[in-house]
């Protein structure tokens, strides 16, 4: 048993999922899943992709660190880095204030997608689909 799924389904056949990331010319991206994550080598932005999923997130030009199936963008802002997990079915996000200084910085970001954006009681955010399916 496995805590995560281990495959996807494509055109009636079941693939195995690798989001070790490889290196083109202007991304890193996953190698293999339902949906493409692309991390752009020049800026912060990302690009994900699943049918009818699709949404950006701008941020400052930084440094960018590439880890197996993780990114990290050092210094978006002053004393602040971002760093981005893929798993099998979701990319987590995470904010790292270095110092006490940072938690004074404004972060914002761009989001565009074609799906409803809904903030959760809990205050994260879940993105719908037409249908009003959650995507994970």
């Amino acid at each position: 048993m496995y805590n995560d799924n281990i495959h996807y389904l494509k055109d009636g056949k079941y693939l195995d999922i690798d989001n070790a990331l490889k290196e083109t010319k202007n991304y890193y991206e996953n190698i293999e899943n339902s949906f493409k994550v692309k991390f752009n080598k020049e800026d912060h932005e990302i690009n994900i992709n699943e049918s009818d999923f699709a949404f950006k997130i701008k941020g400052n030009a930084c440094k960018i660190k590439k880890q197996a199936e993780k990114i990290i963008y050092e210094n978006i802002l002053n004393n602040i880095n971002t760093s981005y997990n893929l798993t099998a079915c979701k990319l987590r996000g995470n904010i790292e204030l270095k110092n006490k200084d940072a938690i004074n910085e404004e972060i914002i970001f761009e989001i565009k997608t074609n799906l409803n954006l809904v903030q959760e009681e809990d205050g994260s955010i879940k993105a719908y689909n037409k249908k009003k399916k959650s995507i994970k």
